[in-house]
């Protein structure tokens, strides 16, 4: 469950991080990408937007129960990709799979070991 007020000292990410690992809880995920983020003047998380490629035969069905079962008060947006799409439309230029890819900061890859906290790349 994601939270909207972080204690003093914890980091803004904590609640990407959370959206992240519920994500990959409830589907089988190939990769996440972080495409963007808001914050307000004072630095406080406002929304986020995050892409996920999946291991999936429906994206509407992963999509449709990834937003059912998160439960955040920061605002979301999930951009999904089948894993074979994503494949398909990455390495083309002017895509919007590549420009994610391209200008996304990478936050989960099951090909690494490296998703302990999630958000990589801030």
């Amino acid at each position: 469950m994601c939270r909207q007020a972080l204690p003093a000292g914890e980091n803004k990410l904590d609640i990407i991080t959370a959206v992240v690992n519920e994500i990959t809880d409830t589907v089988s995920v190939e990769k996440i990408f972080l495409i963007s983020k808001k914050l307000d003047v004072a630095g406080q998380l406002q929304s986020f937007k995050l892409c996920v490629i999946i291991n999936a035969e429906s994206v509407s069905q992963a999509e449709e129960k990834l937003y059912m079962q998160i439960d955040c008060d920061i605002s979301f947006d999930l951009v999904l990709y089948k894993t074979d799409e994503w494949d398909k439309l990455v390495n083309d230029i002017g895509s919007f799979a590549w420009k994610i890819f391209s200008s996304g900061s990478l936050l989960y890859d099951t090909n690494t070991t490296e998703n302990a906290g999630g958000v990589a790349n801030e």
